[in-house]
């Protein structure tokens, strides 16, 4: 009796460990995830409290690609993590033995303003701004002092480091802060700024005796020194052809000189431009070769260019180098140019 015991027994474990084997085996995925995380920005060294699953096993933390030092894996669905200095705007990552989780949305550094430029500017200008993750900028702000409310600039996103804003325009003189708001925070330069209404300066041009051309053809160099430095070609104001402008200024001094082609340079100094300023410009004409003076050396260059067609030393304008222009060099001769 004992031995048909002992072999039902054996049987019926025979036909457990087949059943066992039969039945279905489901595997466990145990690969990371990362559901959110708080803050969703800030600097270096900020504590940032991650939530997902599957922790446990957790070895490597990175922000957008930067190894994280410190952390603490508090349990399988949370992890405190330290943001490692010089990492930069990104998603985070967790890695564990079973695989990589990466975050949908990205950790925001805050922004930094190192400079702007100019400091000193009109309305309509362009401003540079150089920092820091600049790249998620939403705002471009000017607070003047004492905040009597804010100003909001057209700008551009030109990469991470660089924004150019275009300054607003003004009636009056305003002076406060400049501020870039990101997604990441806002940034506030160290410099002031101040921003002025246009102002202009014109210039009332006597073209030299013996110039009959079109004075709608006739362009100038201009140089302008002063808290800000202004160059340029001037053409003649369409209403008036007498008449030059530049309108972009912003009050102080200036030292002022203005030229072109076969009329000798002259220099303002110390011109005072506070709500706009007129010139009246005399311009000695009869420098055919362009060297600052009226010489024997342009009628030699008359000389060559006789019954031709020539901007330079066609001295008044009359489509060729005639008779007429070596009395325009007789009646200048010997003058100089401003230096």
């Amino acid at each position: 009796m004992s031995r048909l015991f002992a072999l039902m027994a054996s049987t019926s474990l025979v036909l457990l460990m087949l059943l066992v084997t039969a039945l279905p085996v489901y595997a466990v995925d145990t690969t990371p995830t990362i559901s959110s995380f708080s803050p969703t920005a800030g600097r270096a060294d900020a504590n940032v409290v991650i939530a997902g699953t599957y922790f446990t096993a957790a070895s490597v933390v990175r922000f957008n690609g930067t190894l994280v030092t410190e952390r603490t894996v508090n349990s399988a669905t949370k992890i405190t993590a330290t943001v490692p200095p010089e990492t930069t705007s990104g998603k985070l990552t967790i890695t564990t033995t079973y695989g990589t989780a990466t975050s949908t949305d990205a950790f925001y550094i805050a922004p930094t303003i190192i400079l702007f430029a100019p400091t000193k500017f009109v309305g309509g200008e362009i401003i540079t701004i150089t920092g820091k993750e600049l790249s998620s900028a939403v705002k471009v702000m000017l607070t003047p002092s004492p905040g009597t409310g804010t100003m909001l600039c057209d700008f551009t996103v030109v990469n991470d480091t660089t924004i150019t804003a275009v300054a607003p325009n003004v009636y009056g003189e305003n002076t406060g802060t400049l501020s870039v708001q990101t997604l990441g925070g806002t940034a506030t330069g160290s410099a002031q700024f101040t921003v002025f209404r246009p102002l202009m300066l014109e210039f009332k041009v006597d073209l030299g005796g013996g110039y009959i051309g079109p004075l709608s053809d006739v362009a100038l160099n201009y140089k302008v020194i002063g808290p800000r430095e202004y160059s340029g070609i001037l053409s003649p104001n369409p209403n008036d052809n007498h008449y030059y402008a530049i309108y972009t200024l912003i009050p102080g001094n200036y030292n002022i000189t203005i030229g072109g082609r076969h009329w000798l340079q002259r220099r303002f100094v110390s011109v005072n431009i506070i709500k706009g300023t007129d010139i009246n410009v005399s311009l000695a004409n009869g420098d055919a070769n362009g060297d600052g003076q009226v010489n024997l050396f342009d009628f030699v260059v008359l000389d060559s260019k006789f019954n031709k067609s020539d901007t330079m030393a066609d001295l008044d304008g009359d489509g060729a180098v005639t008779l007429f222009d070596y009395t325009i060099i007789d009646q200048f001769f010997g003058a100089q140019a401003d230096l």
